[in-house]
């Protein structure tokens, strides 16, 4: 069957219709190409039909690939694209459903609202079973309560089973996690009913659930696909199974390895990249022969995804490795074409991988064509390349964007609210002095020399406690009180306005925003302006302002113990670039790389416990626990990282690098550069990929500074008429060794 008549009929043949895009294929372009071609040639409107993808940047690059492939130079209406929503947290409530279902439900209880809540239950089971309440602890309780929560909704688990475990069979210190638990059981429930919201994550699954149901009684006539779902939800997976056998519906499935053979199939496990997909087939109650290929072109394709699938392949059916790689080896036409543009760099440490990931950044975008992404979990080297790139003048976005507490506002914001504890505390105070962002209300000249002389009087011993500690200490100095005076009243005109121990968390919480916008203030421009301007002060503002009314669930928290509360409140914020950055680089996490096409990808931190993570550990529940609620294991998320390092693997020109030391330490490879090194040594093929010497050289040459060229020491001579005519003994040692000092 040609292509044409392929496309043809992807919409009409007897469902349920599966069909899946090979990895290493443009899923996006191949998806947006096709569907209209088969839509047109039906005589339908593309306009008519509806697409659900797992997250909003695959929705984005949808509509730009229905864009690239419209008809040329003539106005196109796009298709209904909405996000699904996947297992990551933060993709679990973006589905939106039918208009009358989103208005029957309950609205959804915000995520301020929930984590404080869940905060406030944590905090009252602390007080009943140690006495007293901890609730910077209890944030970061509720955090994990609330992934625990999600759990339970998307996996459609009752928390009520929790009560169907068997205390007897259990150490005392799981009998204790199942009494703190009956917050899911109990608590939690009640005050959704008392303030009549709905849990994010439960909400999502209702609508998905009502969507599927008015499909399957009222089948539409439109096109409707979802693409790119590995249905890693009960829900999903049924709404794909309706889907299939709609009149014009298909799924379409990401990366199925169709040329996998029985024998591996049957042996797959849950780290292994097909799991995911094997464990959606089951539910869907398919047989994996029945899935076909989506129509697109393949002439791009580079035979590569062979090798991935023998390297990940499932340990039992490592046997064989060794058949494989003595046939390869005779066919080395093969595998100089799967091997085509693959790069291996393992890095002596954390920098010079980030110097090769940059280097190979810098040679992809000198073709005018050509784009790039970077994709890793580890921000920490994210980071280190932006830095890199900066060498030759490159903005480049990173997609996670930066925690707003490591921020210029959100560091200053934290300083100051160490600072209010303790005002006498020399080594605070002196940290919110030097901040750019202080202004005392003064000019930056007379501002300057405050702090300067602030300092000054702040050496030696430390202040008494408390303001009245500073004043003394500051204004008794006869060499720089004086001088210090304007920063000082700065600070505790203030200062004075801190509320007392009895003060509710709320009323801090107000006060403390009100003195950092006092502190910001110059002698012209008042601190709000100041202060939350920029990318980081908008999101500070637009994070901060829900926590003014949502900050009255906290009481009975102890004094000194604002500051670690405040950090937790403002640790889910996160601030993201909105400068313009180059238009062909980008920075992923594999969560939003998923669907993603470039012409170079770059897979970075490729170390054991980075990429994958290790298996999560819950707190709450042991494995044998989770295993009989029916819970996820902890290895299903590996199973669908090593999905999504699969994928990308695939690309046509791929780069992979980790570094052998970080943080000083020595670093396990990640499994998957393991499994790929063993088979390509086998096949004798290492030398061929392995480029760690290559940008080695090149990224110590970038900083080599060439021979150190000696310069004399220096001989100062000023005319006669500019040397000091008199000056202390005492200081004469001084102007021997620093006689630019005079």
């Amino acid at each position: 069957m040609t292509r044409a008549a392929a496309q043809t009929k992807l919409l009409s043949a007897p469902g349920p219709r599966y069909y899946t895009i090979e990895a290493g294929r443009p899923f996006l372009t191949d998806l947006a190409a096709s569907l209209r071609s088969s839509i047109e040639a039906t005589g339908g409107d593309i306009a008519d039909a509806s697409v659900y993808l797992p997250t909003r940047r695959a929705v984005r690059a949808l509509s730009e690939a229905f864009v690239d492939t419209g008809p040329g130079g003539r106005a196109s209406l796009l298709p209904r694209i909405r996000a699904l929503g996947d297992i990551d947290e933060d993709e679990l409530t973006l589905f939106a459903g039918a208009p009358e279902d989103d208005l029957e439900l309950p609205p959804a209880i915000s995520s301020i609202e929930r984590r404080l809540a869940l905060a406030q239950m944590v905090a009252a089971k602390d007080r009943a079973f140690s006495g007293q309440e901890r609730w910077a602890g209890a944030l970061a309780a509720a955090d994990e309560l609330g992934k625990l929560l999600d759990s339970f909704y998307t996996e459609e688990v009752s928390p009520a089973a929790l009560e169907t475990l068997v205390p007897e069979e259990l150490a005392s210190h799981w009998k204790e996690s199942l009494k703190f638990l009956s917050i899911i059981t109990e608590v939690w429930p009640a005050h959704l009913n008392e303030v009549g919201r709905m849990d994010p994550a439960d909400r999502r699954i209702k609508l998905i659930d009502r969507q599927a149901a008015r499909w399957q009684e009222a089948p539409p006539t439109h096109p409707v696909i979802i693409a790119g779902t590995t249905g890693s939800t009960p829900a999903v997976a049924r709404m794909m199974k309706i889907t299939a056998d709609l009149p014009k519906g298909a799924v379409i499935l990401p990366g199925l390895d169709l040329t996998m053979d029985e024998r591996s199939w049957e042996t797959i496990d849950a780290p292994h990249p097909q799991s995911g997909l094997k464990q959606l087939l089951n539910e869907l109650e398919i047989d994996r022969r029945l899935v076909k290929f989506w129509p697109g072109d393949t002439s791009s394709t580079p035979p590569r995804q062979e090798i991935i699938s023998v390297a990940l392949c499932p340990a039992d059916a490592t046997d064989g490795w060794r058949d494989w790689a003595v046939a390869i080896k005779k066919d080395k036409t093969r595998l100089n074409a799967a091997l085509d543009r693959v790069a291996l760099v393992e890095a002596s440490d954390e920098e010079r991988e980030a110097s090769a990931i940059a280097l190979k950044i810098r040679e992809t975008i000198e073709d005018q064509k050509k784009t790039v992404f970077l994709v890793t979990p580890d921000r920490d080297l994210t980071r280190r390349v932006s830095m890199k790139l900066r060498r030759w003048d490159i903005a480049v976005d990173d997609s996670a964007g930066i925690p707003f507490s490591n921020s210029p506002c959100g560091t200053y914001l934290r300083l100051v609210a160490c600072l209010l504890l303790d005002p006498s505390d020399a080594v605070a105070l002196i940290a919110v002095l030097r901040h750019p962002l202080f202004g005392g209300g003064m000019n930056m000249r007379d501002r300057m020399s405050a702090i300067d002389a602030m300092d000054g009087a702040l050496r030696g011993l430390r202040p008494g406690k408390g303001l009245d500690g500073l004043r003394h200490k500051i204004l008794s100095d006869k060499r720089y009180g004086e001088k210090a005076k304007p920063a000082l009243e700065a600070l505790t005109s203030c200062i004075e306005c801190w509320p007392d121990t009895t003060a509710a968390f709320a009323d801090r919480l107000e006060a403390h925003l009100h003195i950092v916008e006092a502190l910001a203030s110059t002698s012209d421009v008042h601190g709000g302006k100041c202060l939350w301007r920029g990318d980081d002060g908008e999101a500070g503002a637009e994070g901060l302002a829900p926590l003014n009314q949502a900050a009255r669930a906290i009481s009975h928290d102890a004094p000194q113990d604002y500051a670690s509360i405040f950090d937790q409140l403002i640790s889910k914020i996160t601030v993201r670039r909105r400068a313009p950055a180059h238009p062909r680089i980008a920075i992923l996490g594999p969560l939003e790389a998923r669907l993603q096409q470039a012409d170079v990808i770059i897979l970075g931190g490729l170390n054991e416990g980075v990429w994958p993570r290790d298996a999560a550990i819950d707190p709450f529940l042991s494995r044998p626990m989770r295993r009989d609620l029916g819970l996820p294991s902890p290895e299903q998320r590996i199973g669908l990282a090593a999905h999504d390092f699969a994928q990308l693997a695939a690309a046509p020109e791929i780069m992979f690098t980790r570094a052998a030391r970080a943080g000083g330490k020595p670093t396990k490879p990640s499994r998957w550069v393991i499994r790929l090194k063993n088979v390509l040594k086998g096949a004798d093929a290492l030398k061929h990929i392995d480029q760690t010497h290559r940008y080695e050289q090149f990224s110590k040459r970038l900083d080599d500074a060439g021979a150190p060229i000696k310069i004399p020491s220096p001989r100062p001579r000023p005319p006669v008429e500019a040397r000091p005519k008199d000056f202390f003994v005492t200081h004469l040692e001084k102007h021997i060794r620093d006689p630019y000092a005079i």
